[in-house]
């Protein structure tokens, strides 16, 4: 058994060492604040992230705020902490949401692309779970949430953009 586990460990270092050890856990907070951008003093931001060992800002952007954007990228990007665009809405989960849903990924593609240090994602926090469809009809709701999700993992995997997708909590486990 001990040679078993020795070689497991073995042969994922060696995995790891094969393929520049690519996968990396981060620890990310949330940032819900879209005036958190356009802050010319970061100091409590700075403290958050060092005093939590935060590696992964994920935060919401406001099309009307993005001043000082490239500014607060180029300062996150010196602290080794990887900035994923931030959005959601409850609206996004129902066939008549996914059009809002893919306008808004539209625009994020485009803000990061007009970026020097770009974003490294986008994280997608949509609660199906809190609209009327779900109430009515949760596995409809769950196969429309689904759909709508796989629309928005495909958009960002045509352009090469992480997805690391918020899967909510009552989802997760099972209690809708």
């Amino acid at each position: 058994m001990r040679k078993r586990w020795l070689a497991g460990v073995a042969a994922l270092f060696l995995a790891c060492i094969l393929n520049g050890c690519r996968t990396q856990a981060h620890t990310a907070l949330f940032s819900w604040d879209p005036q958190q951008v356009g802050q010319t003093d970061q100091k409590e931001m700075d403290e958050i992230l060092s005093v939590y060992g935060i590696d992964a800002l994920y935060q919401l952007m406001d099309r009307k705020n993005t001043a000082g954007l490239e500014r607060f990228m180029a300062h996150l990007a010196k602290q080794g902490v990887a900035v994923y665009a931030l959005a959601g809405e409850t609206e996004w989960a129902l066939p008549s949401g996914a059009d809002a849903m893919e306008g808004e990924l539209e625009w994020l593609f485009s803000l990061s692309g007009s970026l020097k240090n770009g974003f490294s994602g986008i994280v997608l926090d949509v609660e199906p779970y809190r609209n009327e469809r779900w109430e009515k009809d949760p596995r409809q709701g769950m196969k429309e949430y689904v759909a709508n999700m796989k629309r928005a993992y495909e958009s960002c995997r045509q352009v090469r953009m992480a997805w690391p997708n918020a899967i909510p909590m009552p989802i997760r486990t099972g209690n809708t």
